[in-house]
Parts: C-alpha cells; sequence; structure tokens
C-alpha cells in the first residue's frame, strides 16, 4: 500500500497494450492509409508571415468562403481527419489548406477507420454521426483509436495542474500524429446546478479553480503546436431550450462567477479559438454579442485570437460577422452567399469582414497542416497510462469508516451492480471518444488479483447483455462505436426477494463492493427523481447488501461511477468506504483498483459541493425540467441566486451540506506548518511547510481561501472564497514539502456594479489553509491588510434586459441539535404506570415496516414522571403529597429494577444488535431530576442534617446527592448497550424554581452530562431557558390533546421555537389510532406536516412524547392506517439518523 503507478519502461506499455490487442505491426501504415496523406512541399504552403498581403489578393468569394466551414479537402495542400467536426476551407491558388477541428474535451474524437471506408453525417443536435459505406477493404484490425482521458470533472477533482499539463501533452501528441490542427476543448462553464446534463465536461463551480486548470490545459496542448477552443463563452448552464435561452445574470454574477474563468484563460494562456455559446446574455445571443465578443473579450482582456461558432444552429450572419465571430461552423453554401449579398448592398462592410478573414488566417498558419505535417504513430501506450495516473488522482475517497480502505490484497469480493460490470468511461455527445477499450471495474479488480464472486458476476454479466441487446438502437454498428457511440448505459438490476442471494454469496466473500453507475449527455439535463436522486432499484440494493455487511460482520463499498453530483446523504451511512470515480476514462475498472487496493493513495478532492437535498441548492428554485419547451427558465432564465453559486452559498448561509467542496479524505495523514505571508510585488505570497505524518506515501492539496473585509459598497461577500490551490508532490512518510500559494490584490476583488469597477476594500484579509470550504477544516491561517480602497475600472456592459431579483444570502437560522436526534420520553416513574420489560420496549429501540423489514428507531431515551403514582408528587402540584427522600429512592430503585426500565431497554437493544446488527451509534439515556420543592420541611436529612427547603442551599444539595447517587447507579450497573447523557429537570414552569436551576447546573456538568428541559407552551421562562441555566431545550407545542386548539399553533411553536433556540417536541398518545374512541389520528398527521414544513425534521433533534404507551398500543392494532402512520414516522425518523446535518460533535 502508498506506492504509486510504476509507469515502467517502453516494453512493459507495449506488452499492456499487446495484450489488449491494439496494435499491429503495420500500424504506422494502417495510419497513413486512413489518412491518405502525402508529403507537403514546405514552398507550396501558406506561411501567413503576410496575412495582409494575401487579404490582398482574396475575392470577395473566396474570403467569404474562408469564413465558413466546408467539407474541407484531401490533396496534397490538405488532408482530411474522418471523423472531425469540421474543416476551414482551401483555397489552393494562395496556398492556403484547410485544417481540421475535432472534438475533444476529454481525448481527440476522430474515426477510427479509413478515409474512404466512412461518410459522415450530422444529426439534429449537430454531432457527426458516422457508418460504414463500403465493404471493400480487408479489416486487418489497425485502427486509429484516440485515447479517452477521465471526464472534465474528474480532471478537476486532481486539483493538480501538472495533470492537466499531462493530459494537454498526451491530447496534442494524438492530435498531432492524426493530423487534426485545433481540438475543441476545454469547455469550462460554471457548475451552475448539477442537472445540467452537460457538467461532465466542465470543470467545477469555482471559476479560479476551473481557469487555472484550464489555463494549464491549454498551454500544454499549445505548446504542442496544437490549438484549443475555449468554450462555451459563455453561461451555457443547461442544456434545456439552450439554442434560445436568455441567461438573466446581474452584472456582478457575470464578472465573478461566470466570465472569470473565461478571463483567467484568455489572459493566463490565450487559447488559439474562442467559441461562442448558443444562449443570451444581455438580450443577445452571444455570439452576435457585440459587448461581449467586441467590447469585452478584445477590447478589455486583449483577445487577439479566433472567435468561432458553436455547431449547426444559425445565427444571424451579419451580426456574427460585425461581432468578429469569424469562423461559422460547420458552414454551407447558403451562408457564403449571404456574406457576398450583404457586402455587395452595403449592409456589411469589406473592414468587417478582412478583420474575420485575418482571423482564420492567423489560425491557419499556426497549424501543424500549414506547417507540413506528417502522419505520424503517437504514443498510445504512454497516453493510456497517463490516463489511468490520472484517473487514480482524481477519485475522491467520501468515506472511510475505520480504515475499510484499502483491501487487502487477493480479499474475495462480492461485487455488485450493474456498472461494475459494464462500467461507463465517459459521457456522450462531443466528449465521445472512439477508444480502443474500456477496462470495466470487475475486470480491473480482477487484473489487481481481487477474486469476484463469480454467481454474482454470472448473473450481473447475463442481465448487463441482455439489456445491452435490449437496448441497442444501433444493433448493426462497426464494434468501435458500440464501445463508443452507442454504449448504453443499463438500468440498475431489482434485487427485491434477493436477500438469501445476497446473504449466501456474501457469506463466500470477505467484502461487499457496490458499484452506481449514472451515464449523462449533451443533448439532455439530467432528472432529479432517478438520476440525482438513487433509484429504488439502486436504493435498494445498497440498503440489502448493507444490512447483509452488517449481519455478518463485513464492509461494505460504494463505488461511484457517475456523472458528477449526487445525492448521498440519505444512503452514505450505510456504506464503509465510499470512492467517487466519476467517469475515469477508458482505464477505469484498472483505475479503480489501483486506488482499493491501496496501490495509489487517494488524493482527489470534490470541484463541487454534495448538497444534502437537491433543494438546498439556491439555482433550483429557476432550473428547467426535461422536457420543458417554453416559458421561464426555457426561453429565459433568472440566475436568482447571483453570485451563491456552491460553497459560496453554503459557507456564507451555514448552511449543512453532504460534503463540502474541495473535501476528500486519503490513507495517509499530513501536518502543516503555520503559514507566512509576504509581499512580492503586487503578489501577496502565503507559505507553508507540508509533512506526510502518516505510513503510505501520498500526495496533498492545499486550498487557500481569502476571507474579505466589510465592504460598505459590497452589499454581501461570501464568507471566504479559494484565491490559490497546490497539490504536493507525492511525499513518502516523513517527507516534506514547502507550498508556495500566491494572489493578487485584483483577484481578491470584488465587483462594484454602482462604480462599474472590481474593488478591494481596505481593512484587514484573513487567509486560511484548509481542508475544505467548510470553515471548520482550517488549518492555519494569517491575515494581512489592505490601508488603502482600490478600483479597476471597466466598462459598463452586458447588464440584464430585465432587473434580477437577487435573493439574500442572510445566515440560515437553524433549530438546535444535540447528541440525540430522536429522544423518546418513558413515563416509567409511578407506580401506575407500565413496567417497561424489553417486549414493551421493543417498539421504541426499533420498528417493524409493512414490507417486514425493521430498522432501529429512537436512538434517545428519556426516563421521568411527575408523581409516584400513590400520592407523592416529583413536581410542585396542588392537592398532592410533596415526595420526600424515601420516594426519590423509591424511584431511583425502580429506574434500576432488574428486568425493567434501564436493565430492560440495554437488554432489548443488545438482542435486536443480534438479530438486525450494529445500529452504527450507542444509544443515549437521559434520566429526570425530581424538583425540591420551595418550603418542604420533611424531605429527609443528609449527612445527619435536617434539609429545610426554604433556601437554594438545601434544595441544591438534595438534587446533588440524588444525582450523585443515579450517576453512581447508572455507572454501576455496567450497561453494555446505553450510555448516560444528560439529566432532565422535570418541573415544566420555572414558577416556584426560577434561579435554583443555576444552583443546580454546575453538578451537571461536573458529570460530564446536559442539562435539558422541555417546557410546555408559553410556560413561564420558557423564553428564557439558557438564561436559567439549561444546556437543551425543546419546545411543548400542546396541540395534539385538545381539539379545540387550531393546528396553526404548530406552525406558530415551530416558529418561535426557531427564534428561540429550541428544539421541538413531537406529541401524541394513545388515541392517535385510527380506530381509537374520539381518534386524533389526523393531529398527528398534522404534527408530522407542520415539522415537514418547516424543516424541522432535516434541522432538529426532536423529542417524541407518545404519552404512556401510544407505540404499544399501535403495534398491538396493526390496521392499516395505523401502519402506515407510524411508518411515516419511522421512515422519517430512520432518514434523520442518516442525516449527518444532524451531527454533533
Amino acid at each position: 500500500m502508498g506506492k504509486t503507478h510504476s509507469y515502467g519502461s517502453h516494453m512493459r506499455l507495449s506488452l499492456f497494450y499487446k495484450n489488449k490487442h491494439l496494435m499491429t505491426k503495420r500500424f504506422l501504415s494502417a495510419v497513413l492509409l486512413t489518412l491518405a496523406v502525402c508529403p507537403f512541399n514546405a514552398a507550396e504552403i501558406f506561411t501567413g508571415y503576410d496575412i495582409d498581403a494575401i487579404v490582398a489578393k482574396m475575392s470577395l468569394e473566396q474570403k467569404a468562403r474562408l469564413l465558413v466551414g466546408s467539407e474541407g479537402k484531401n490533396d496534397g495542400l490538405s488532408h482530411i481527419v474522418p471523423g472531425a467536426a469540421g474543416w476551414t476551407y482551401e483555397i489552393p491558388a494562395l496556398g492556403i489548406p484547410s485544417i481540421n477541428l475535432a472534438d475533444g474535451p476529454v481525448g481527440v474524437r476522430i474515426n477510427p477507420v479509413p478515409s474512404h471506408d466512412v461518410r459522415t453525417e450530422y444529426d439534429s443536435q449537430g454531432l457527426p454521426m458516422t457508418s460504414s459505406s463500403s465493404s471493400d477493404i480487408q479489416d486487418d484490425g489497425s485502427r486509429s483509436f484516440c485515447t479517452c482521458f477521465p471526464s472534465t470533472t474528474a480532471l478537476a477533482a486532481t486539483w493538480d495542474i501538472n495533470a492537466a499539463a499531462l493530459q494537454g501533452k498526451c491530447m496534442a501528441d494524438e492530435a498531432k500524429a492524426y493530423g487534426v490542427d485545433i481540438i475543441l476543448a476545454p469547455g469550462i462553464n460554471i457548475m451552475r446546478n448539477p442537472l445540467c446534463g452537460r457538467n461532465f465536461e466542465y470543470f467545477s463551480e469555482d471559476p479560479m479553480l476551473t481557469g487555472k486548470l484550464a489555463a494549464h490545459l491549454i498551454r500544454a496542448i499549445q505548446q504542442n503546436e496544437i490549438g484549443t477552443s475555449l468554450k462555451h463563452f459563455v453561461a451555457n448552464n443547461q442544456q434545456t431550450g439552450k439554442k434560445f435561452n436568455d441567461a438573466r445574470i446581474t452584472q456582478r454574477a457575470l464578472r465573478e462567477i461566470y466570465l472569470k474563468g473565461f478571463e483567467i484563460c484568455v489572459k493566463e494562456a490565450d487559447p488559439w479559438t474562442v467559441m461562442g455559446s448558443y444562449n443570451k446574455i444581455a438580450g443577445q445571443f452571444t455570439q452576435t454579442s457585440m459587448e461581449l465578443m467586441q467590447r469585452l473579450l478584445r477590447d478589455e482582456w486583449g483577445y487577439n485570437g479566433l472567435v468561432l461558432t458553436d455547431w449547426t444552429v444559425r445565427r444571424p450572419t451579419v451580426d456574427l460577422i460585425n461581432a468578429r465571430c469569424s469562423l461559422i461552423m460547420p458552414g454551407d453554401e447558403e451562408i457564403v452567399d449571404e456574406i457576398i449579398e450583404a457586402v455587395n448592398n452595403g449592409k456589411l462592410s469589406m473592414e468587417a469582414v478582412n478583420a474575420c478573414v485575418k482571423d482564420v488566417l492567423g489560425i491557419v498558419a499556426k497549424s501543424i497542416t500549414a506547417k507540413g505535417w506528417q502522419a505520424s504513430r503517437p504514443n498510445l501506450e504512454y497516453n493510456a497510462e497517463a490516463s489511468r495516473k490520472i484517473a487514480t488522482e482524481a477519485m475522491v475517497l467520501l468515506k472511510n469508516e475505520k480504515q475499510s480502505l484499502p483491501l487487502k490484497q487477493g480479499a474475495k469480493i462480492a461485487l455488485f451492480g450493474v456498472t461494475a460490470y459494464k462500467s461507463i468511461a465517459g459521457g456522450t455527445g462531443s466528449s465521445n471518444v472512439n477508444k480502443p477499450y474500456i477496462t470495466d471495474i470487475s475486470t480491473g479488480l480482477e487484473n489487481a488479483g481481487y477474486p469476484i464472486n463469480s454467481r454474482l458476476a454470472e448473473i450481473y454479466k447475463k442481465y448487463a447483455d441482455f439489456r445491452t441487446a435490449f437496448d441497442d438502437k444501433f444493433p448493426d454498428c462497426p464494434d468501435w462505436q458500440k464501445i463508443s457511440y452507442h454504449r448504453t448505459v443499463a438500468p440498475e438490476m431489482d434485487l427485491t426477494g434477493k436477500e438469501a442471494l445476497i446473504s449466501e454469496e456474501l457469506e463466500k466473500s470477505d467484502v461487499a463492493v457496490v458499484v452506481l453507475g449514472r451515464g449523462s449527455g449533451e443533448t439532455s439535463d439530467r432528472s432529479i427523481e432517478n438520476d440525482f436522486n438513487l433509484t429504488a432499484e439502486e436504493l435498494s440494493m445498497i440498503n440489502k447488501v448493507g444490512a447483509a455487511c452488517r449481519k455478518q460482520d463485513k464492509k461494505m463499498i460504494v463505488v461511484m461511477n457517475v456523472c458528477g453530483m449526487m445525492e448521498t446523504d440519505s444512503w452514505k451511512w450505510n456504506a464503509d468506504g465510499i470512492l467517487m470515480a466519476w467517469f475515469p476514462g477508458q482505464e477505469c475498472g484498472d483505475a479503480v483498483a489501483d486506488v482499493i487496493s491501496g496501490k495509489v493513495c487517494p488524493s482527489g478532492r470534490l470541484p463541487m459541493t454534495f448538497p444534502i437535498k437537491y433543494s438546498d441548492i439556491p439555482s433550483s428554485k429557476n432550473y428547467p425540467y426535461v422536457g420543458q419547451t417554453e416559458g421561464k427558465n426555457f426561453d429565459f432564465t433568472n440566475y436568482e441566486e447571483d453570485i451563491w453559486v456552491g460553497y459560496r452559498y453554503f459557507s456564507t448561509a451555514k448552511r449543512g451540506v453532504s460534503f463540502p467542496f474541495g473535501f476528500g479524505l486519503s490513507y495517509t495523514e499530513f501536518s502543516y506548518s503555520k503559514p507566512k505571508i509576504s509581499k512580492s510585488g503586487d503578489k501577496y505570497v502565503v507559505a507553508a511547510t507540508i509533512k506526510n505524518t502518516g505510513n503510505v506515501a501520498g500526495s496533498e492539496v492545499v486550498q487557500l481561501y481569502v476571507k474579505a473585509p466589510v465592504d460598505a459598497s459590497i452589499a454581501v461577500k461570501p464568507e471566504s472564497e479559494l484565491k490559490a490551490f497546490a497539490k504536493t508532490k507525492l511525499l513518502a512518510p516523513g517527507e516534506s514539502e514547502t507550498v508556495r500559494l500566491s494572489f493578487s490584490e485584483r483577484d481578491i476583488a470584488s465587483f462594484d456594479e454602482a462604480a462599474s469597477a472590481w474593488s478591494t476594500a481596505k481593512g484587514i484579509y484573513i487567509v486560511q489553509l484548509r481542508k475544505s470550504a467548510d470553515p471548520k477544516s482550517s488549518i492555519g491561517s494569517s491575515s494581512f491588510k489592505i490601508s488603502k480602497r482600490k478600483q479597476w475600472q471597466v466598462e459598463n456592459i452586458l447588464a440584464p434586459v430585465e432587473p434580477v431579483n437577487v435573493m439574500k444570502c442572510d445566515s440560515v437560522q437553524e433549530y438546535p441539535k444535540n447528541k440525540i436526534r430522536d429522544l423518546a420520553l418513558i413515563y416509567q416513574g409511578g407506580a401506575r404506570r407500565i413496567d417497561w420489560t424489553e417486549e414493551q420496549l421493543l417498539p421504541y429501540v426499533t420498528h417493524q415496516f409493512a414490507d417486514r423489514h425493521r430498522e432501529w428507531l429512537f436512538d434517545g431515551f428519556l426516563f421521568l414522571d411527575f408523581d409516584d403514582g400513590m400520592g407523592h408528587t416529583f413536581i410542585p402540584r396542588y392537592g398532592m403529597l410533596n415526595a420526600r427522600k424515601q420516594e426519590w429512592t423509591w424511584y431511583l430503585d425502580r429506574l434500576f429494577e432488574q428486568g425493567k426500565s434501564l436493565d430492560a431497554l440495554d437488554k432489548c437493544i443488545g438482542n435486536m444488535i443480534d438479530s438486525i446488527g450494529n445500529p452504527g451509534f450507542k444509544h443515549k439515556v437521559v434520566l429526570s431530576i425530581p424538583t425540591p420543592i420551595a418550603g418542604q420541611t420533611d424531605w429527609g436529612e443528609l449527612g445527619g442534617r435536617k434539609l429545610i427547603f426554604d433556601n437554594y442551599g438545601d434544595r441544591s444539595a438534595a438534587a446533588v446527592w440524588f444525582i450523585d447517587q443515579l450517576v453512581a447507579r447508572f455507572n454501576a450497573a455496567g450497561y453494555k448497550n446505553i450510555e448516560l447523557s444528560g439529566l432532565y429537570w422535570v418541573d415544566e414552569d420555572i414558577c416556584h424554581t426560577k434561579d435554583l436551576v443555576k444552583h443546580i447546573a454546575p453538578a451537571v456538568h461536573a458529570k460530564g452530562l446536559e442539562f435539558i428541559w422541555i417546557p410546555y407552551y408559553k410556560a413561564r421562562g420558557y423564553d428564557r431557558w439558557k438564561e436559567l441555566g439549561f444546556d437543551f431545550a425543546y419546545y411543548q407545542p400542546n396541540h395534539f390533546f385538545d381539539k379545540s386548539i387550531p393546528d396553526s399553533r404548530l406552525d406558530d411553536a415551530c416558529e418561535e421555537a426557531l427564534s428561540l433556540g429550541m428544539a421541538m417536541e413531537f406529541e401524541c398518545d394513545s388515541k392517535a389510532l385510527f380506530n381509537a374512541d374520539d381518534s386524533s389520528y389526523s393531529r398527528m398527521q398534522a404534527y408530522i406536516d407542520a415539522f415537514r414544513r418547516h424543516n424541522v425534521f432535516a434541522s432538529s433533534s426532536i423529542a417524541y412524547y407518545t404519552g404512556s404507551k401510544a407505540l404499544i398500543d399501535m403495534v398491538k392494532n396493526p390496521s392499516a392506517e395505523n401502519q402506515a402512520i407510524m411508518d411515516e414516522l419511522a421512515k422519517l425518523i430512520v432518514d434523520r439518523r442518516k442525516n449527518k446535518n444532524l451531527d454533533v460533535k
């Protein structure tokens, strides 16, 4: 464990490819045949040294044709790369060749067949579709395949500029070998919403991470003489309605979020081309927008390259040329005629045409075609290993309970999930790469020496073959298309009723690995249900395999072979380990095995935030649904969330997440020295030494966040923003590296719309090194001061056509949480109460659902009572005798009686652990303290002295005595499955106790316990519970018991509790039974609905009053209605246990 790839000798890599039957002795000759190339005569090639002279020689028709894509040429001057996305026009008389533009976000996309064996057609989405048209050529197995690299999102998850550069170098190697002049990549649109179908082609929710990684990718490609195309400029953030949608974005959000990555790439990498998006900005199509394409891109940013259109969708030709969108793709004869006619009738100036012509000629002059390209063999072996390396760096270890990973060598794996046997290398559309193979996860694990359960493998492979045949819409297409264009993503197999199979095969194995799969493509957005959320079959698989693993005390690892963000919060509790593998490219299975085995120590970090649920994402309120064809979010989209995208929102609003931006675990540990900040020119430099303090070699991602001071000109700023990052080299155990991170004052500026300027406020700036965007993950900080406000003025452009109603990002007010999520009130002290045996406690410990499966229920139990049932009260009550020391002792004895109460609870939990497995938590107990009632004179003696309850001293002494007795007896009982968590003040009104609590609280805290109170609705002192000395309080609505009280009482109580920092109490009793006399069934449902409405279930600890024995009565009266409402409540409780937002450390 801990060793990285040995990228070995050329001989080993050659054998690697030979084993996959990819290379033949005739490879190079086949490539030459495929591309039908003749060597160029350099004297005949356009050099571009005097573009003005060339333009002067060109006719209007030649100019018009040069600005419009063509079918390409295949002669001594030019060459056609089959499967390229498009070509420019060739003018032999002037020595101007046509050049090839190919898709390539994750690898060059061309056809791996001879040119005269294929015809290229476009589908309705503008994507090249190919089919064989000749059977004259004998297939010898030689193909000009290209390497499929991990998805762009996966590349972002490396947080590694060297990984981006490596991928760029390899892509350029293949493009140059096959004759591709420009790769249409990278795509850098911001992940505004997880449902965007094209997110897998993009980097991140953060523009700085996006821009820096993309800039290094661009530079690496262009340093190897291949051009790039930065796309889609700008705000291509949805596929639904993308061709006509007006993205209405404030100037601040546009500048800070959506344009920033493009600005970084343009200024730091100077891409050869920029591709306009389909949508509108500021009411104008981006490709025809003078404000965007000329005044911003060229005048403000200084860009002097080529702007081209996206494919197939027509925009007004004259407007395109005037905006200096110089190359119209893929082009047709009608556009050529429009340009000629517009110039002749004076609607288009020759000056505008010439400017565009010079842009095209400038790119052609730099192309490998113009330099006399000749076919060669790319280093596919090296590139495949590079793809595998990047994939392993990209994988993010999201969970690793008790070091479940890495797996021991040779561990026998029960492998579940159809995607394990038919894995997903990448997305569809322009990201498709005609790759030679895909290594499935099952194969990769076997390659790494892990035996796969044969029966499961047989079942899943048969199912995958069936689904492939069943879903195949192109059964007659060539094999290479089946691997890429037409590789289906099979839906998960239904495991209903297969618990015995799961258990049997798991018994033969050492560990379970469950693989989740999710495809994505550019032709559609994603859906919330069955896509962002798990399908019913996937959730069932996780639940059933997880339950079987717990029963057999084995681990379950979940591998996510998915396009990007998914809902994880509801099920992650079930897994011992979770590995986010993304779309890892053609080396999928081997890369997964490298991380799972420990051959590679995981170092990936999330490039986006994983929310608890989709609706937590601010943009969810303004995003289209799949199938929408008109109206808001189709014709136009209001970006009302403004700058509050991803972690900027969640950190500022203090809203819980499932996994934060930048999060990722490792197999090793790292220490950080205190960061030191210095100024070097216009840059701030932060230095810190990172040391591997663990036992295996690994790399660490260092993230620098800056928190700006309040600025009166900027309404609200994010809690902090990522401003720099770095990844260490591979550090051996004990090895250190000093990392230096830099940023300028301009980098930390915010955009002031009123002044149309970037602005830095004067004041103190806090710099933090963190493990993620979560402020709690900070591991070192420093600060610096800016003494004078500074501004950088820019032109006031790109305002939305209508004002955007920008959301406020105030801190989210949440209900409080303590260590107990769900606290059941058990009335046990009085003699009239039931004994609370194991059988009676079972409905509170677990719940059996209608489908007969059983789940753990309450994680906490409060044992309490108001009187002994024999005339003595533990709280001030009229008409009853005050409980004395002997009743207090009797109450203690009753709590600790064998076979009842606490003893019964401990045994009940133990028996259920044996039955359904360990719950993953220890049940907690809260015990009540009787009230020393003011004025009482007959309580008894302590230490030979009679206590008189007319002063706080004696009253406190009695309470402290009881606390000591209670805790000592609890500790002496030696319970295995319960622990004492807190003490409860049984008096629900402080009329008679007033400041007594403050005198007793120290004794509670001295035992390491929490002091808890549950006042009734509007009780005296309820709004001062913190001042009184309590640590935690629940609020009683007192609604269930009186039908004259309207349901609005529940809304009032929830709102008041929230404002006072109190948790909520859920109330019902045996009248909740559907068939009870004078049933209050509907009132119990009202509680459920109100708690949902006010987000109580999602964010608050809850106490549950159920009368004397309501749940027992529910079990004894199993009508459909009673079962249904108990199933509903129990499901909410079970789901709450999985909600890490309710965790309290």
